[in-house]
């Protein structure tokens, strides 16, 4: 069931991507990406906190995906 937990707290533009990155054993991360900038989300308040300015980024961002690490 999906429900609304909080506000992001942040701006942003027109295109976003979202993914939720599970470990495996019950722990999940959630990052957003707008324009050039990357967020991670809480899952407990919905709070995006900025992480990173991602460059070389053209046009709009529609989709992102987390890849563990390896």
């Amino acid at each position: 069931m999906l429900k609304a937990i909080g506000k992001l707290g942040t701006e942003l533009g027109d295109s976003v991507g979202f993914d939720i990155q599970s470990d495996g054993k019950g722990g999940n991360d959630a990052w957003l990406m707008s324009g050039s900038t990357l967020y991670s989300v809480d899952l407990e308040t919905g709070k995006a906190t900025e992480a990173a300015m991602i460059e070389g980024v053209e046009g709009n961002v529609r989709d992102i995906a987390v890849l563990p690490q390896g």
